[in-house]
């Protein structure tokens, strides 16, 4: 069954290498402040979307944790390729879960009635002067 979904994904990919998602997770093998930061930072300034991010704790081992996110690209693309080889070159554990077909979405994918009660939303093309002193802010954000 692998072989055929990988041939499956060598057919899909040949047709059209800008329609895959990646599930993949990471761990980075040392800890600290920034650690999450600066292997985020890799997939951005590879300029690739990331559409979901979720992080376990690795059992047995207190404050290490896995990292799974879901990645609008194929492992096979350039710029993917370059990440995957510079996490593994920092030191820390990856592995490609899962490339799929990118289903679509809507843009934008969150419409005002999805969101929960509450909460702070400030327009920022056009942001209120003071908002961060409203009482709303206050009680909403734990200020």
């Amino acid at each position: 069954p692998r072989d055929v979904v990988q041939d499956l994904n060598a057919r899909a990919y040949r047709n059209n290498a800008d329609d895959f998602e990646t599930i993949i997770t990471f761990i980075p093998l040392v800890t600290g402040p920034g650690v999450l930061a600066d292997l985020l930072d890799v997939l951005r300034d590879a300029g690739l979307n990331m559409t979901s991010f979720i992080s376990r704790p690795i059992k047995g081992n207190d404050g290490t944790y896995s990292f799974i996110a879901t990645l609008d690209a194929a492992p096979r693309e350039p710029k993917f390729h370059a990440v995957l080889e510079e996490i593994a070159e920092h030191g820390d554990w990856a592995k490609t879960l899962a490339v799929y077909p990118r289903r679509e979405r809507p843009s934008p994918p969150v419409d005002a009635w999805m969101l929960p009660e509450g909460g702070v939303h400030v327009d920022a093309e056009h942001p209120s002067e003071g908002w961060q002193h409203t009482e709303e802010a206050r009680r909403e954000l734990l200020w």
